[in-house]
């Protein structure tokens, strides 16, 4: 990590101090795309659909499955294809992915022929196609609370009638003591080959920019990844959505899905 995370934090709110509201934006979003690309080499092996180590998505795509349609499913912030990957081998078709990081979709077109991929920020994506879009941790990195709002109103009034909305989030707690407990850091080791060293300083009770140092002990390859997240809580998330417009059907708790996150589902 750089010798003086704090420092480098810094450095960072600077050059991305304008992205603050809206997160996204014509000019900034190629900046996003970069750090996303980053993450592409080793995206596939550090969240490897296994369990207990990995994120266990085999659990997560076990709940989908028990709803009906998917006749044509987006999703949004689809990364390299580890969710719809696993819905296309059960033979689901017609898939849309969109993401900033081309090299991760590049990825994503090798597991999952045909699949249409679309280089766009989420909340210029139109919806109105699909009966799932489904959203995989990716409604919290970068996209501000007024951010939510506009995408949840955008896809409710293009999605059709019937249409499912999926959402899966880790739930991260508040820090409403963030004046004094402003600097966080810790350190992660996924599959016994992975290291995350990362530090995060909070700029408000609900978000934090972050950097992460990632280290492959196979390769000795290493990166820094830079990031900004926004807290939300699962009621928090489920009020926005419904309000607006959608209603809330059903939640997948990772002890019923063995997902090590929550998932909830809308329909318009």
């Amino acid at each position: 990590m750089s010798s003086n995370p704090k420092i480098w934090l810094t450095r960072e709110k600077e050059e991305y101090s304008e992205l603050s509201t809206p997160i996204y934006d014509s000019v900034n979003a190629p900046t996003w795309s970069k750090e996303y690309d980053k993450l592409s080499v080793i995206y596939n092996d550090y969240y490897a659909p296994t369990w207990p180590e990995g994120p266990n998505l085999e659990g997560l795509i076990s709940f989908l499955t028990k709803f009906s349609g998917g006749t044509n499913i987006c999703e949004v912030g689809v990364g390299t294809g580890n969710v719809i990957g696993l819905l296309y081998n059960l033979g689901y078709k017609n898939f849309t992915g969109v993401d900033i990081s081309p090299k991760m979709m590049k990825i994503a077109k090798q597991k999952i022929p045909g699949l249409i991929t679309i280089e766009q920020d989420l909340r210029e994506a139109n919806y109105s196609e699909f009966d799932w879009v489904i959203a995989v941790g990716s409604l919290y990195n970068r996209i501000s609370l007024k951010d939510k709002k506009e995408l949840f109103l955008k896809m409710y009034n293009e999605m059709a009638e019937g249409a499912l909305f999926f959402v899966s989030l880790r739930i991260y707690k508040y820090n409403y003591d963030f004046e004094n407990d402003k600097i966080i850091s810790g350190e992660e080791i996924q599959h016994n080959r992975f290291v995350l060293n990362y530090t995060h300083e909070w700029i408000s009770y609900d978000s934090y920019y972050g950097v992460g140092h990632y280290l492959d002990l196979k390769t000795n390859q290493s990166f820094e990844y830079a990031y900004k997240t926004h807290v939300i809580s699962g009621q928090n998330l489920i009020n926005l959505v419904c309000d607006a417009g959608f209603k809330h059907i059903a939640t997948g708790a990772p002890e019923d899905t063995g997902y090590y996150a929550n998932t909830w589902v809308f329909q318009k």
